[in-house]
């Protein structure tokens, strides 16, 4: 897969965006890996990880508190864990194939119930909600 077909401009993912002037008693801000909006009626949230790299608290709580809010406010979410083995920081990482290896719906975080990609995972969500 060639970078330039889904990044606008690849040179810029290897910058580094500091938080550390952001300081709020000890929390920081976090980021999102992907976000879909599904016209507004529905949105899923991506994040993917090296194999085994466990998500920091902070950042695991983010991601539960904006799901389970968007739920309250009657706006389907769900995110979506994924993991990969790469270790070239130079290499491009396809995300719709990488396996998902932990769901946040429903209030709480499961394991897929079978294997499936981000991509499966991504069109079953779709097809269900729409």
């Amino acid at each position: 897969m060639e970078p330039n077909e889904v990044i606008r401009d690849a040179r810029f993912m290897r910058q580094v965006l500091s938080f550390r002037g952001l300081n709020n008693d000890g929390r920081y801000p976090t980021d999102i890996d992907g976000f879909l909006d599904i016209g507004g009626k529905a949105f899923i949230f991506i994040e993917a990880k090296y194999k085994d790299a466990a998500m920091p608290r902070g950042q695991e709580l983010a991601y539960e508190r904006l799901c389970d809010a968007c739920q309250r406010a009657r706006v389907r979410s769900i995110v979506l864990i994924a993991q990969h083995e790469e270790q070239d920081p130079e290499a491009v990482i396809d995300c719709a194939e990488l396996p998902v290896i932990r769901i946040r719906w429903n209030r709480e975080w499961r394991p897929p119930k079978e294997p499936i990609s981000v991509k499966k995972a991504i069109g079953d969500v779709i097809k269900e909600w729409t």
